[in-house]
């Protein structure tokens, strides 16, 4: 429009298309928000806990370890990681995890 009415100078001429393929049209919309914040569904501490093993990586920290192993309670948001050199050591962290927990939380 402002080409067209010599109301600028140097600005190119931009032609639309006649037809435009729905695909385009599509990609081109924006996308819905996230929701602010996740439901919660943990009623009580450790009633829900997320885990995760991350790795192998390759460099290993200063004490040699590859792996990472994170605990997540829902109600509390406490985050425990423990530092792992093989992923064989996951299940006996998982049973001093919870002997811990259990103890913290009678």
């Amino acid at each position: 429009m402002l080409n067209n009415e010599k109301m600028v100078c140097g600005l190119p001429s931009i032609h639309c298309p006649k037809k435009t393929c729905e695909g385009c049209v599509i990609g081109k919309q924006p996308r819905k928000m996230f929701k602010i914040a996740a439901p919660q569904t943990a009623k009580k501490p450790f009633g829900v806990v997320h885990s995760d093993v991350c790795g192998s990586f390759h460099v290993s920290s200063l004490g040699g370890n590859k792996y990472f192993l994170t605990f997540v309670d829902e109600f509390t948001r406490k985050i425990w990681l423990y530092l792992l050199k093989e992923k064989k050591e996951v299940f006996s962290l998982f049973v001093k995890w919870c002997t811990h927990v259990e103890r913290q939380s009678e």
